[in-house]
């Protein structure tokens, strides 16, 4: 009985840590492809990273999007300002939540960005996105 116990509260601690460690993985690997999707001016595998709703901010204007209006939203961004670098210079995660800070370097301007994503069943979604032109 105390063994069955003991396997039980160790399957536990295991599952947890694997979940994890699983999870700060899978941050890092999520927000590489999201660089590459910028660099590469990707708007379709962006999209792929969407929530069914995604708040987009541009220029100090905020809006909700149906997931596909936002693939629009983010080609016609990219296009009107061909990305020369992205990198992102700060990130973190809490609980089931990646937040990511990172400059957009273009010809036409720079922009700070601001990135959140959500974890959805078993993969991450982005659920915000704030462009804000350097001055």
């Amino acid at each position: 009985m105390r063994l069955g116990l003991i396997v039980l509260v160790f399957s536990i601690a295991l599952a947890t840590l694997c979940q994890s460690v699983f999870a700060q993985t899978n941050d890092k690997v999520v927000l590489n492809d999201i660089v590459e999707c910028f660099v590469h001016n990707d708007a379709e595998r962006l999209s792929s990273y969407f929530n069914e709703r995604v708040e987009i901010t541009l220029s100090g204007e905020s809006k909700e999007y149906a997931k596909s209006q936002a693939k629009f939203v983010m080609k016609n961004f990219l296009e009107s300002f061909p990305p020369a670098a992205f990198t992102f210079n700060h990130q973190g995660s809490t609980d089931n939540t990646i937040y990511a800070l990172g400059t957009y370097r273009s010809k036409e301007g720079v922009f700070e960005v601001d990135l959140y994503l959500k974890l959805h069943h078993t993969h991450y979604v982005i659920n915000q996105i704030k462009f804000e032109r350097q001055k």
